[in-house]
């Protein structure tokens, strides 16, 4: 009898021993999960905090370039708006330097005109101003006035080639020398008709016209 009861207790002492180790087995299984757990949310958690920073540092990235873009192209805006600028004023300095140029040559020309009309023995028709030739004359750079020798030499030049339209006090008048080989008296209408070679060389019937239609 006691021995049956004996037996008895060592298997109820066995079988309560199962249950704790399986209780324990199982909690020590529950730990490990709960652990695991933990891990991968500390894993999820450091990778959003790096994705979160990789993004951040990208935006900077992309607002720094886009800076130094519009920097760029401020720079470039404003290296053409010079660009611009110089070329309109240096169009400006040509064409004031253009007009200087104009004036100091009418100024020149001028000089050298009423030097070699007062180099003559007389007067020269207005009409006939235009026949007359300045180019030989020069400027003395010294004194900006025409040199006396170029004036003499384009005197005597004139005086040579077209004497007939110098008009000086007291002189007889020209006979009329119309017609000649023409058969024709000159006209103002003929005049203006012929060519620069034929103005040349009838240029005495021409004076010699004028002078007969004042009579």
């Amino acid at each position: 009898m006691s021995e049956t009861v004996t037996a008895s207790s060592g298997s109820q002492q066995q079988s309560a021993s199962g249950d704790v180790d399986a209780i324990e087995s199982a909690d020590s299984s529950s730990g490990k999960d709960t652990v695991a757990y933990e891990t991968y949310k500390k894993v999820v958690a450091e990778k959003k905090r790096r994705d979160a920073e990789l993004a951040a540092k990208d935006e900077e990235l992309k607002k720094l370039k886009a800076a130094e873009k519009e920097r760029i192209e401020a720079e470039l805006k404003a290296k053409e708006d010079y660009k611009k600028l110089l070329e309109i004023r240096e169009k400006e300095i040509q064409e004031r330097d253009q007009k200087l140029k104009e004036i100091e040559t009418t100024i020149q020309e001028s000089t050298k005109f009423e030097a070699l009309m007062s180099a003559l023995p007389g007067q020269v028709p207005k009409k006939f101003w235009s026949m007359i030739d300045t180019s030989q004359i020069v400027i003395d750079p010294s004194t900006g006035s025409p040199d006396p020798s170029s004036v003499k030499k384009a005197t005597e030049a004139f005086q040579a080639n077209f004497p007939e339209l110098i008009v000086q006090p007291g002189k007889a008048r020209l006979p009329n020398t119309a017609a000649a080989g023409t058969g024709q008296q000159m006209t103002e209408e003929i005049w203006k008709s012929l060519d620069p070679k034929q103005k040349k060389e009838r240029l005495s019937e021409y004076v010699e016209s004028l002078k007969q239609n004042r009579r």
